[in-house]
This record gives C-alpha cells, sequence and structure tokens, in this order.
C-alpha cells in the first residue's frame, strides 16, 4: 500500500485531517454519480466505487486509523433509514397485505439461503460449517441500497410498499438464522450445542424493538406542537440516543428503528418527519456508503483461506467457471458423438 495523500502533504493537524478527509469523501462520492448517472446505475454503485478507489488498496487518499474511526456512521445511517422504512408499516396497510407479504419474505429469505448452501458447499466445496453460516447472512437484504434506489428512482405504488416490508422484515428472518447457524458452528468447535447461544440475540433484538417503540411515543410526546427546527433537533437526538443504548448492549438498532417509526407514523399519520429527515440523511448516507468502499478489502480476493481449500477467492471463482465450462463442454462432446452414431 501506498502513503496517504493526507500524510505526502505533512498534513499534521488531527481536525484538518479529520475535515479534509470528510470533504474528499463527499466530493468524490457526488463526482462519481455524474459518471453513473450517465450509465444508468444507482448513486449507491457510485458511492461503493468511489470508497474503493480512495481506499488504501488503489488511490490511499483517506489514512487507515480514520477509516477505522468512522465506524459510527454505520450506525448512524443505518438508524436513518430504518427510521425512513418504518414509515411504510402502517397498521391499515399490513391489514391488507400482511399475510402476502409475511409468505414473500418466507420464501425468499429460504430460497436464498438454500441456494448459496448449494453453491458454496456443494459447487464450491467449502466447509460445511462455513457453508451454513453464509447461507444464513444470505437470507438478509440490506435495506440501506434498497431505500436509496428507490428515493433516487421517486418509485411509489404497492410494489414498492410490499418490497420495502419484506426488506425489513428479512432482518428478522436473517436474524433467526444467523442466530441459529452461529450456534451450529459453535457446537462443531466445542462439541456442545446451546440453546442459549440461540434465544439470547433474539430477545436482545425483541427487547430492542420493544424500546424502539416506546421511544416512538416519546417522540410523539415531544414533537407536539414544536417548530420545524425543534422537530428535526428532538428527533435526531431520540435516534442517536437510541443508536447509543443499542451501542451499548451490542445489538442492532436497525429494527428497534423502524418500530419508532411504526409506531410514530400510526399514532400520528405525520409525514412531514420524514420529509424533513430525508432533507437532512443524504450526506450521512453518502458518507456510509463510501466508508463501506474504504473498507473493501481487495486483497481478500487474491488471498488464500482454509475455509475455501488455500486457495484465493479469485481462483475458487475462477476455478468453478472452468470446470463448469469443462463439463459442458464434456457433455456437448458425447451429445455430438451419439449424434454421429
Amino acid at each position: 500500500m501506498t502513503t496517504p495523500l493526507i500524510e505526502k502533504l505533512n498534513i499534521t493537524s488531527s481536525v484538518s485531517i479529520v475535515i479534509i478527509s470528510i470533504s474528499l469523501m463527499l466530493f468524490v462520492g457526488f463526482a462519481m454519480t455524474r459518471i453513473t448517472k450517465r450509465l444508468k446505475l444507482p448513486n449507491v454503485t457510485a458511492y461503493i466505487v468511489a470508497g474503493i478507489l480512495m481506499g488504501p488498496y488503489c488511490l490511499n487518499l483517506i489514512p487507515v486509523g480514520l477509516i477505522e474511526r468512522m465506524d459510527f456512521i454505520a450506525d448512524i445511517a443505518l438508524a436513518f433509514i430504518a427510521f425512513s422504512t418504518g414509515e411504510f408499516f402502517r397498521f391499515s396497510t399490513l391489514k391488507k397485505s400482511g399475510v402476502k407479504v409475511l409468505l414473500v419474505t418466507f420464501f425468499e429469505a429460504c430460497l436464498a439461503s438454500i441456494a448459496v448452501f448449494i453453491a458454496t458447499h456443494y459447487v464450491l466445496g467449502l466447509d460445511m460449517v462455513f457453508s451454513i453460516v453464509l447461507a444464513a447472512l444470505a437470507s438478509a437484504t440490506a435495506p440501506a441500497s434498497t431505500m436509496m434506489t428507490i428515493r433516487q428512482t421517486h418509485a411509489k405504488g404497492d410494489f414498492v410498499d410490499t418490497l420495502l416490508q419484506v426488506v425489513a422484515l428479512d432482518d428478522v428472518v436473517g436474524l433467526v438464522a444467523y442466530s441459529i447457524a452461529i450456534s451450529i458452528a459453535l457446537a462443531s468447535m466445542t462439541g456442545s450445542f446451546q440453546v442459549q447461544n440461540v434465544l439470547r440475540p433474539i430477545l436482545m433484538n425483541l427487547f430492542a424493538f420493544v424500546l424502539g417503540g416506546v421511544f416512538g411515543l416519546i417522540l410523539k410526546f415531544l414533537l407536539h406542537k414544536r417548530s420545524t427546527d425543534n422537530r428535526l433537533i428532538v428527533s435526531i437526538a431520540l435516534l442517536f440516543a437510541f443508536c447509543g443504548i443499542c451501542a451499548l448492549m451490542g445489538v442492532s438498532s436497525l429494527l428497534g428503528c423502524m418500530s419508532m417509526s411504526m409506531i410514530y407514523i400510526n399514532t400520528t399519520d405525520d409525514e412531514r418527519l420524514f420529509k424533513q429527515l430525508n432533507y437532512f440523511s443524504p450526506p450521512l448516507l453518502l458518507l456510509f456508503f463510501v466508508r463501506s468502499g474504504l473498507n473493501f478489502d481487495l486483497g481478500a480476493i487474491f488471498s488464500s483461506s482454509d475455509h475455501i481449500g488455500s486457495a484465493s477467492l479469485l481462483a475458487v471463482g475462477g476455478g468453478s467457471v472452468c470446470d463448469y465450462a469443462k463439463a459442458e463442454m464434456e457433455r456437448l462432446q458425447r451429445a455430438l458423438l451419439s449424434a454421429r452414431s
């Protein structure tokens, strides 16, 4: 890796390093959207690519130490995304399409997990326990990129409402699946299966969900007859406070923030707050995705791992494609020979 640009410029002030780095992240992320816009690609792609290009494996514009200290951005950005998603969980809508959403969520999550397990274990030949963990992770859908793309395209309608509900409920399925998968992995390592390893994360997230609903009621009370500026201040303060509490408990704030906004929208029917937050959140979301790109480890593509047979990811992927192509060629040759005879 090369020396970071900031070190080459002999910038030693920690305040200057932070401010200049954030400015670079915002500007390069914006500049990259000018390219992806011509290619008809979502802004999320531009932000992630910008982060990869600015990262330690390419241009190395941002110091690694600063990237690691900016991990709080992920919690804040995901809190805003989850809060925006909860707006679509109106009780009146859930009564009409609740069963449909549950069925779509169940089959979508389960089929994705099954497909990933077959691909990783039977096609790539990875360890069974490792494949189970990867399959559990595949059941969840990241709400951030979905929400950003919907905002950019201004998409509306029943399909969008159903999609966002499915994306949100995917996290619940992913939580249960991941808890079970991790318990299986620990059991294979220690030789003993403990039920508490499955129940503890589920109960902690359930508590966060209930606590988020309480925060939603508090938000309703505090925003009553407040000015526009004070509404924004109070809502952001509560979101930050809830993120901090979840961080202390070691649990994701996603479900809780969804619960907070779901309770708020159903008890107040106030859509103005969501519009206010949508004007405030774009820079935070840009920083979140750019930082995701900064954390992208290009070396992992070429480095080996014991989980994949001491071969690199690129080699495993390329080898699997070659094996598939070879098998198809042999099948085609057999078909031609049988046709000639």
